[in-house]
């Protein structure tokens, strides 16, 4: 869809020296249902938003290694994917 549009904005410029109008645009009716269908797209891109929340549960142990810290090698993770 995009490179139809762009196709059609370098020949109409490339013709008439500036880029088109909206209205130029829509009076080529492929065209213009190549900028419908793009912005339903869009449109239906964004209402598609997800966040994916991954949380992780650590079983501690500890290590006599170099720094006695925590080792957080084993544990529990939990995936949430969230929708609009």
């Amino acid at each position: 869809m995009k490179k139809k549009i762009r196709a059609f904005e370098e020949s109409f410029e490339a013709e008439h020296g500036k880029k088109p109008t909206t209205q130029e645009k829509n009076a080529k009716l492929d065209i213009k249902k190549a900028l419908v269908e793009l912005a339903k797209s869009r449109k239906e891109l964004k209402s598609e938003f997800f966040v994916v929340v991954v949380t992780f549960f650590p079983k501690a142990s500890y290590q006599s290694k170099p720094y006695n810290g925590l080792s957080l090698d084993n544990g529990i993770y939990k995936i949430e994917v969230l929708t609009r």
